[in-house]
């Protein structure tokens, strides 16, 4: 039974947080700039703001690759050594996020969680990340034209579009050894809110800045 073997579950759900927690953005940018990353752009510690704060496109990509492994390498060892089971990979996914948001190292500073995500329900069900990327195009070019913006509208509207559509579809790319839509579904929502917790101080500064200047100072 896969509950007796709980504690070892638990062991590798906390090393996932420090896989999570390895800096990839704060070494390459240190590397190729030498300036601290989270004192430039954003501050956050990701690809996007790498790429800004660089104006290097490989830089950017480079962090976005090895973001993604840490997902990947997660949810992997637990497949193989562990459990292909939802839950257990779901709990690898989390805390592997959850590291590289919330960095215990770097004071809880970290990135938005996207590209780890990525990494890690790459060996969950991938259908995921593709209907993410439909939400983000509609996002970004039917709502308004700023990544910020599309991320939270793809983040939120990904389950529900998964969930919707046909099951024949959503099986076709699940790897797990027990997930169906709905579960597959319920599982990806605390990802979802790791990742929008990490978008609520741009979304905040995004829209301070549009009121300044609805309201400009006379």
């Amino acid at each position: 039974m896969e509950m007796d073997n709980f504690f070892s579950y638990i062991v590798w759900a906390l090393i996932s947080y420090f896989i999570g927690t390895f800096p990839s953005a704060l070494i390459l940018v240190r590397k190729v700039k030498g300036t601290d990353i989270r004192q430039e752009g954003t501050g956050n510690i990701g690809a996007m703001n790498s790429f800004e704060i660089t104006g290097k496109k490989w830089v950017g990509i480079t962090v976005f690759i090895f973001d993604a492994l840490k997902g990947f390498i997660a949810v992997l060892v637990m497949k193989i050594f562990f459990s292909n089971t939802l839950i257990f990979l779901t709990i690898a996914a989390f805390f592997v996020i959850l590291g590289h948001n919330y960095n215990i190292f770097l004071k809880f500073k970290g990135g938005r969680g996207l590209a780890t995500a990525v990494g890690a329900y790459s060996l969950i069900n991938p259908e995921l990340i593709f209907f993410w990327a439909i939400m983000w195009l509609v996002g970004y070019f039917v709502i308004k034209k700023n990544v910020h913006i599309a991320n939270v509208f793809a983040t939120n509207f990904m389950p529900l579009m998964f969930f919707y559509t046909p099951e024949q579809i959503t099986n076709l790319l699940n790897f797990t050894s027990d997930g169906n839509k709905l579960n597959i579904t319920i599982s990806v929502i605390p990802a979802v809110i790791l990742i929008l917790t990490r978008h609520i101080s741009p979304l905040v500064e995004l829209i301070k800045n549009k009121m300044e200047k609805l309201n400009p100072e006379e």
